[in-house]
């Protein structure tokens, strides 16, 4: 784990950092709307989210911290819960608590022309590494005053 990462109890929850930008005067219309959107969304969401912190590896790659927990679930009783994951994501450890703080810190080594990589690391409040995750994800979008082409719009096929 690194090293300083304050503890959940001292970070802010980032519903309650969207909740004080809107408070903002000068807050731009859209990034209003998205703040609005993401509010719902946290709310609706059974996970609680804080920042735990931004810094840089030894590289320079910027790393995202964030401390994480189920809102509300029973205490973890192991021989009841199981999950199987196949994608890019290895767990390591299953004596972890997901209703406590966990904290998911992130970088990405290469982000560009709308696409970009991230690896994670996945620790219990004590530093136990409980897993590693790895992600690319690619983002496409038309430009601010580009017209919608109906023509070049792909249909589902289901």
């Amino acid at each position: 784990m690194p090293p300083s990462v304050p503890s959940p109890e001292e970070c802010e929850d980032v519903q309650e950092h969207y909740e004080r930008m809107l408070l903002r005067k000068d807050l731009h219309p859209r990034l209003k709307a998205y703040a609005e959107e993401y509010i719902q969304e946290r709310r609706k969401s059974p996970m609680e989210v804080k920042t735990a912190g931004i810094t840089n590896s030894s590289d320079g790659a910027t790393v995202y911290m964030w401390w994480f927990k189920v809102r509300s679930i029973p205490k973890y009783d192991a021989p009841f819960q199981k999950t199987s994951l196949d994608h890019t994501m290895w767990f390591y450890d299953n004596s972890f608590d997901c209703g406590d703080w966990i904290l998911y810190v992130v970088e990405s080594p290469r982000a560009g022309n709308g696409r970009g990589v991230v690896h994670g690391r996945i620790y219990t409040r004590t530093g136990t590494l409980i897993a590693v995750a790895s992600q690319e994800g690619v983002v496409r979008a038309r430009g601010e005053n580009a017209a919608r082409d109906e023509s070049r719009v792909i249909k589902a096929k289901i």
